[in-house]
């Protein structure tokens, strides 16, 4: 069995797919270097649990907040008309859920998400740093204005 790419502090493949922007009280933020969708994270539980029935019911309530939060910062950040939410886990059997800002004018608009697109589209480093940073900053003004 694979280590877990959520629990591994230096693992290479999540390095690969995606950058941390933040950590919040219940998950991680992680932001995919494809960025066929602007914008699209996935946030993973901080504790290693397969199943959401694993958690506690404080955990839970905590991690679906912090999806939250993540939810309305990209809804503002990327002007997205809707989130795609996506819960798999069949790779990677860590609790963590996609979290994709689309819109109307988006090819796959009313379908899922590609997933693992064939062709994925990597913006430049300053670009996607711009992106990680504003992310992050995004999420600590809603976490302050929250408290």
């Amino acid at each position: 069995m694979m280590e877990c790419m959520y629990c591994q502090p230096e693992s290479l493949r999540r390095s690969s797919l995606m950058t941390k922007v933040c950590d919040l009280p219940g998950s991680v933020v992680y932001l995919f270097r494809d960025q066929r969708y602007a914008g699209r994270v996935v946030v993973a539980s901080r504790k290693h649990f397969k199943e959401i029935f694993e958690m506690s019911e404080e955990q839970r309530c905590q991690f679906f907040n912090d999806v939250a939060h993540v939810a309305q910062v990209l809804t503002e950040l990327f002007h997205a008309e809707k989130i795609n939410y996506s819960i798999w886990g069949d790779e990677a059997n860590h609790t963590h859920v996609h979290l994709v800002p689309k819109t109307q004018q988006q090819p796959e608009w009313g379908k899922p998400f590609l997933h693992d697109p064939e062709h994925p589209i990597h913006v430049d480093e300053h670009t996607f740093q711009l992106r990680v940073d504003e992310l992050r900053e995004g999420i600590e003004f809603l976490s302050k204005k929250i408290k």
